[in-house]
């Protein structure tokens, strides 16, 4: 029997490994726990967006192994998905998914979305836009703003690694109603999601029982700076980087404890009392790992703005009765449930 191509994907960490393709599946060597919540067809997560949401999901639904508690350096498996991009590209109806599919990562705390973690297209079809390295998950919500690069105006090393850029320049002639049914697609669904959060978290509950054990990466810094030789390095970094590996850490949510695996695939401790700014015990106790949604509403909404090209560039736009953009001058005033936001917009020209 022939054996399957294998496809290396990703940097490599722990020992030279690294993400891999082969035939119709992908192997990671990390628990899979953010991918099995969005995209496993077992997940309850999952079952329970579609039920609130009703109209499918632009989100693949596949196989994908269920991880348990452990740290593990064994490959975890999950179904491969195809897509492509056809001459339509993304029209303005795309547009209300992709606005939920990113209130559903807000509400996650997912960060780390550049355009490698991104699977955009078509299947069947279908719009597809899902993350596929689900690895940082719950962040806080100052974690969040700091350090989510989804957007070209968070500052990030290279600013073309940005998620929206994939997005953007796939779409056919943006105008205002790609504007509209972003900010409509976004806002219908993120309110929904925060009104019914204690419902989406049993559901997790349900996938997750110990969800305090989940298993998350954790960054010191971008992994763009390891590839700097001037960076001083922390002896924990030093130790990976000289094995050829771009460094990688770990946590569980309600543990402050920071591990990574040495050069003999043993557990090592961190010897500091605390990585992160905040403790996760939180998620043991309430729902709500965002204490301000609001900003995280009106970071996407302005992020919508300043990098979508709109012509003119001043305008007004209803979105629906609790929602109302103008822009002037390079001013982005938000009229938000009786509420107004200002925001100065960079990008301006």
């Amino acid at each position: 029997m022939k054996s399957k191509q294998i496809s290396l994907l990703g940097d490599p960490h722990n020992g030279g490994r690294r993400t891999f393709r082969q035939g119709n599946s992908i192997f990671k060597y990390r628990p899979l726990y953010g991918e099995y919540l969005l995209l496993s067809q077992e997940s309850f997560f999952r079952k329970s967006l579609e039920k609130t949401f009703k109209s499918p999901l632009a989100l693949p639904s596949v196989f994908v192994q269920k991880p348990d508690y452990n740290f593990t350096l064994e490959p975890q498996k999950m179904d491969y998905v195809e897509v492509y991009l056809d001459e339509e590209q993304i029209n303005s109806i795309d547009c209300l998914k992709i606005g939920q599919i990113m209130a559903i990562l807000t509400w996650l705390g997912a960060i780390d979305l550049n355009q490698d973690n991104l699977l955009l297209g078509k299947n069947q079809n279908h719009l597809v836009l899902a993350p596929i390295d689900l690895e940082m998950l719950f962040s806080s919500e100052t974690q969040f703003l700091n350090e989510n690069v989804f957007f070209p105006h968070r500052l990030h090393k290279d600013k073309n690694a940005n998620a929206w850029n994939k997005i953007a320049r796939n779409m056919k002639h943006p105008n205002q109603e790609y504007l509209i049914n972003l900010c409509r697609g976004y806002q219908e669904a993120f309110e929904k999601l925060y009104s019914e959060s204690q419902a989406f978290m049993m559901a997790i509950k349900k996938d997750f029982e110990s969800i305090e054990d989940i298993i998350i990466r954790v960054t010191k810094r971008d992994s763009n700076d390891y590839l700097n030789e001037t960076k001083i390095f922390e002896s924990y970094e030093r130790e990976q980087l000289k094995r050829g590996d771009i460094p990688i850490f770990y946590t569980r949510l309600a543990d402050p404890t920071i591990y990574y695996w040495d050069q003999n695939c043993s557990l090592e401790k961190i010897p500091q009392k605390k990585w992160c700014t905040e403790s996760a015990d939180w998620i043991k106790n309430n729902c709500h790992w965002h204490n301000n949604p609001e900003k995280l509403f009106i970071f996407f909404i302005h992020g919508f703005i300043e990098n979508l090209p709109l012509k003119p560039r001043n305008f007004s736009l209803r979105i629906n009765p609790n929602l109302e953009l103008t822009v002037k001058n390079s001013l982005l005033l938000i009229y938000w449930n009786n509420r107004l936001f200002k925001r100065t917009l960079q990008n301006d020209d």
